[in-house]
């Protein structure tokens, strides 16, 4: 089958015509066409040409695509490549960083120019999302697939110790798993509530904590 875009309203606004596409995102979507994708705008209009072996929908203003086998980020006003295409996996640009692994399956964090801000690290890099959110990127460990947490400095702030962690709320706090219970951290680190409760449910400002 072959894939097109629908109206609020179910009208076709672009014809079913691609291989493949992505959502829109700032005005834009991924398409594929004859084996290579491009991007178009909301009238269907092909405003980066279809040259590319795989790519997906611009976030802060960069898409990453793929190119002779490798991976790097176009720029959605030029369409071209403005950080080479170079890694063997990136993943979306969010708070002014992405995650990208290279040939020793390594990963790290650059910034828009592409220069390498954080260091890469020992982590799986088969994770499908390694991404910063309220300032902290939760990314897992090789062999075992526990969690940890770093900051935008690179800096651990939970070890991958943990089976799970959710990334912190709008006033920093971190729901943590060990396996068997949920416990709370701030995001810089520090132990909130042990990890000793079934599940814990609280509002803003910590009022009302429930566990169970």
């Amino acid at each position: 089958g072959l894939w097109g875009f629908l109206d609020t309203n179910g009208h076709i606004r672009i014809p079913a015509k691609y291989k493949d596409c992505s959502s829109f995102c700032s005005g834009m979507a991924a398409i594929s066409m004859n084996g290579k994708w491009g991007f178009i705008d909301k009238y269907g209009n092909e405003v980066i040409a279809c040259k590319y072996d795989w790519g997906w929908y611009f976030s802060e203003g960069l898409a990453k695509v793929k190119k002779n086998g490798k991976w790097g980020f176009i720029d959605m006003n030029s369409g071209n490549i403005v950080i080479p295409a170079s890694y063997e996996k990136v993943w979306d640009f969010n708070e002014g960083l992405a995650a990208v692994a290279d040939a020793e399956q390594k990963v790290g964090f650059i910034d828009k120019t592409g220069e390498l801000q954080i260091p890469m690290m020992d982590v799986d890099y088969r994770s499908g999302y390694y991404s910063f959110d309220n300032g902290i990127a939760i990314l897992e460990a090789p062999e075992t697939g526990l969690k940890g947490a770093i900051n935008k400095e690179g800096t651990w702030v939970l070890p991958m110790e943990f089976f799970n962690i959710f990334y912190p709320d709008d006033e920093g706090y971190m729901k943590v798993y060990d396996g068997k219970h949920w416990g709370l951290y701030d995001s810089v680190g520090n132990e909130v509530f042990p990890i000793i409760y079934d599940d814990i449910y609280y509002d803003k400002g910590l009022n009302g904590v429930f566990t169970q």
